[in-house]
């Protein structure tokens, strides 16, 4: 049952559910080599206001090829990097 389906899964990336835009945002990390500009759905994801779906963007950036986690990581609205705690 894994059968592509991208415009199902470009809709729950836009959810206003964020465990439902999370969720699409794991499914996208499997996906990711097959689905259309791939790039830019993660970038968006990683700016996405909930923390899930930004952690599930970098998670996916992590195993892309051609996705790098740093430029993907949290910041501050003025651009700074968060501070790790």
């Amino acid at each position: 049952m894994n059968a592509l389906n991208v415009p199902l899964l470009t809709r729950q990336l836009r959810s206003p559910e964020p465990l439902a835009r999370a969720a699409a945002t794991r499914v996208f990390c499997y996906w990711r080599d097959r689905v259309p500009a791939a790039l830019d759905l993660l970038k968006t994801q990683a700016k996405d206001e909930n923390a899930l779906v930004r952690l599930e963007a970098l998670r996916a950036a992590t195993k892309s090829k051609t996705a790098t986690p740093a430029p993907m990581a949290p910041t501050h609205q003025h651009g700074a990097p968060v501070p790790r705690q």
